[in-house]
This record gives structure tokens, sequence and C-alpha cells, in this order.
């Protein structure tokens, strides 16, 4: 009995494996909405499953489906204590135009974890895809004084300040 669940279970690993590939392929392509049903039906499946959830997100992101990303992601900060999903959520927010809120959202989950390292991370990560980098650098000096360590996040300051083209500051930091 133990075999045949595992075979079972080996059987649609490969599946979802396949499926994996072609949502992949998809994307590379340029057909987002395709390549988000394939996404969707697995995360609906398995919605604790990163690979599928950053699918999903990437993809509605693309299409402009923030309703929709909302919603999935205030379901994941319901039921994960996972910080990243507060950062995921001000970064649709920033997409959708209200950077006010975005803000707010950020700032809200910097001051709620002052001292979870992995914020830091997170929100600065959300600042730099929508190009806020001043905003970003400033995140991760707010950790390194929150979390009373001077060299935390050096290799991320220093290759914002590249990004920059401030080649002073990216070489203080190293």
């Amino acid at each position: 009995n133990a075999t045949i669940l595992s075979s079972s279970s080996l059987a649609q690993e490969r599946r979802d494996k396949g499926r994996i590939r072609a949502a992949q392929d998809l994307e590379r392509r340029g057909n987002y909405q395709s390549a988000l049903r394939i996404y969707r039906s697995l995360f609906e499946q398995v919605p604790k499953n990163q690979l599928y959830y950053e699918g999903v997100k990437r993809n509605l992101l693309r299409i402009k489906g923030f309703e929709e990303l909302i919603g999935i992601i205030e379901f994941q900060i319901r039921n994960s204590g996972n910080v990243k999903y507060p950062a995921d959520l001000g970064n649709v927010y920033y997409r959708k135009g209200d950077q006010e809120r975005a803000f707010d959202i950020w700032t809200s989950l910097l001051n709620n974890h002052p001292r979870n390292k992995a914020v830091y991370p997170y929100v600065s990560s959300a600042m730099l895809s929508n190009r806020l980098y001043d905003e970003a650098i400033e995140v991760y000096k707010t950790a390194r004084r929150q979390l009373d360590d001077p060299l935390l996040f050096v290799y991320e300051l220093a290759n914002i300040y590249v990004i920059r083209l401030n080649y002073r500051e990216a070489t203080l930091e190293y």
C-alpha cells in the first residue's frame, strides 16, 4: 500500500515538474496569461509552495492583475507568519499606483519587526524592484542601527551604490 502511494506521489511530482517547465517556457515567450493559468492551478493545490506563489505573483504583476494578487497575498499573510508577504503587498500597491499605501505597509512592517533581520532585505528588495534606490539604502542603514551592526548588509548596499554609479560609496562598503 505504501508502495502504491509512493509511486502515485512520484507520478504527480513528475507531472507537476512538467507543468512548471511548460509555465516557465510560456513566460520566456511572453505568454503570461497561459503561464499564470498553470501556476495558479498548482498554487491552488499547494498554496504553501513558494515556487508556485512566485510564479503566480510574477505573472499577475506582468498582466497588472493587482486586485487578484492583493487577495492572494492577504490570504498568505493571514495563514503565515512570513514577513515576506507584507513586503510583497507593499510592492503590489506601489505598482498599482498607490505609493502612499505601499510606504505605509513597508514602514509598518519595519516598525513592527525592528529586530528581525529578514524584514530589511524583503522591504529593500520590494523598493529596488520599483527603482527606489535611496529608500532601499535607507532601509539597510536603518537595519544597521536597529541591529547595532555596522557591517550588516555590506554587499547589498555596495551593489545598490554600483547601480547608482556611486563607486566611491560602493568601495567604502567593501
